[in-house]
């Protein structure tokens, strides 16, 4: 079966550095096959017979800790999961000069009915809450009135892991390529 494991917070501004093919070879040996990765933000695409996103994400924490000596908080989606975030975005939003356009993948127990009040979602955003993820964007000259500038500060913010819609279509078409 086909998975993304999500990476919380590596290599941003120096800290939690993961070389990424260090963090390969470290998944192949212990067992995942097909294992590739997708820039240097945690983005790792792989295969296993292991039907359990719990026990691959578990496992994969612990190979990090033993390998990096980090403690580095793992999201584990099934491809099909991938797939149907990055179907949802809608096809005129992207990430560029006048938009910020992001993924938030979420945890189990933050993807609730609420979530859309708990992030504090402002007029100015347009935010959407599909297949356990939240999709977000909001104008670059309305970004400091935008529930997401002030996002970070929120509880919230821990049970879920980023990325840029980009990155989250090319995370789809890299499962199907």
């Amino acid at each position: 079966m086909r998975w993304v494991a999500l990476l919380r917070g590596i290599n941003v501004g120096g800290k939690n550095k993961i070389e990424m093919s260090r963090l390969r070879n470290v998944l192949e040996v212990n067992g995942l096959t097909n294992v590739s990765t997708y820039i240097a933000s945690g983005n790792i695409l792989f295969s296993s017979p292991d039907r359990s996103a719990a026990r691959l994400t578990t496992t994969i924490e612990d190979l990090i800790a033993g390998e990096f000596g980090l403690d580095i908080r793992v999201l584990v989606r099934s491809a099909s999961n991938i797939r149907d975030v990055a179907a949802a975005i809608p096809g005129d939003w992207a990430t560029d000069d006048e938009h910020k356009a992001d993924v938030m993948y979420l945890w189990k127990q933050a993807s609730r009915g609420d979530i859309l009040e708990r992030v504090g979602v402002r007029p100015v955003d347009d935010v959407r809450h599909v297949h356990d993820a939240l999709l977000w964007r909001v104008r670059r000259k309305d970004f400091g009135r935008s529930g997401l500038s002030r996002l970070a500060a929120n509880p919230i913010y821990q049970q879920m892991t980023a990325r840029n819609v980009n990155t989250a279509r090319k995370l789809a078409e890299l499962l199907d390529g």
